[in-house]
């Protein structure tokens, strides 16, 4: 009777040990997550006259106010691909456009477009990620093609891009450019540096050309594309690859950080630029020459 109920004692002690490492283990083991990420890269480019028979038409554009538009070339590069901003952050082996040889093949028959590259994470299935493009060949501050990618994670990457693709006018317009390159702190520093009475310096007419949107081609593509395969999204004047990288979620949210730190960085930059007063930049000038003249300093 002694040695039956020990026996039972000890079988429960060894239950409540294993009940209780089970709980530790729940416990230190992380929950699972259901988050996934892929780095996207989009190759797009325009069909030449000779390789696209279909007949498609454009659609007049009648109001400017909805086109994006850039005033500044650097934001433009900047935005058209989150790698141009963070290529140099990733590992020097790693190759962050897989789409880059493709591009100088298919470069001699077509012309490219964009070559976009970003990353995307997921939360769980059903969650959707959204996109904005654009071409980094800019006519005026307008980039020849914008685009928005959608892409859902399910059985498979449910995919759908919505591209405006433009023509435009062109014309000229006489901007008056001075090429006078006096400055008013070295003028009197620099005894032969004067202008001449008899020849004064004239200003040089510039005539550059603007361009503006006349036309429009907007078409929707919806394809169920998978990862780690070469897809083709197939259009008469536009055509597309798309590649889906398996990527883990901390890689992609490293690139989405530095991406914000990058965008941050151009909007404060911008707000300095705008911020700086004149007279501030005429200071800053004075004390550069005086440290530039250490001999005037002297005197």
């Amino acid at each position: 009777m002694f040695i039956k109920s020990l026996s039972l004692s000890i079988l429960g002690l060894c239950l409540a040990q294993i009940a209780l490492a089970a709980d530790d283990a729940s416990v230190d083991e992380p929950e699972k997550s259901n988050a996934r990420a892929y780095r996207a890269h989009l190759l797009s480019f325009i069909w030449s006259d000779k390789m696209s028979s279909e007949q498609v038409n454009y659609q007049n554009i009648y109001q400017l106010d909805n086109i994006q538009r850039f005033t500044n070339e650097e934001d433009a590069i900047q935005s058209a691909s989150i790698i141009d901003s963070v290529e140099q952050e990733l590992d020097e082996t790693s190759e962050p456009n897989p789409f880059l040889q493709y591009q100088a093949k298919m470069g001699k028959r077509v012309t490219i477009l964009s070559n976009q590259t970003w990353p995307m994470i997921f939360e769980e299935q059903g969650s959707v990620v959204f996109e904005d493009f654009h071409s980094k060949q800019l006519f005026d501050g307008y980039p020849e093609l914008v685009g928005k990618v959608q892409v859902k994670l399910g059985r498979y990457l449910e995919t759908k891009v919505q591209y405006q693709h433009f023509l435009f006018d062109s014309f000229t317009a006489p901007v008056t450019q001075t090429n006078q390159t006096q400055s008013i702190i070295f003028d009197e520093l620099d005894p032969f540096d004067q202008v001449d009475p008899f020849n004064p310096i004239q200003p040089e007419e510039k005539i550059i050309k603007l361009y503006e949107p006349a036309l429009v081609l907007s078409f929707n593509l919806e394809r169920k594309t998978a990862s780690k395969k070469l897809n083709y999204l197939d259009h008469p004047i536009i055509g597309s690859l798309l590649y889906f990288e398996p990527i883990s979620v901390d890689d992609a949210e490293h690139e989405l950080m530095l991406q914000a730190l990058t965008e941050e960085e151009m909007v404060r930059d911008a707000e300095a630029s705008i911020n700086l007063e004149p007279q501030e930049s005429l200071d800053n000038l004075l004390n550069q020459s005086e440290l530039n003249n250490p001999l005037e300093k002297n005197q």
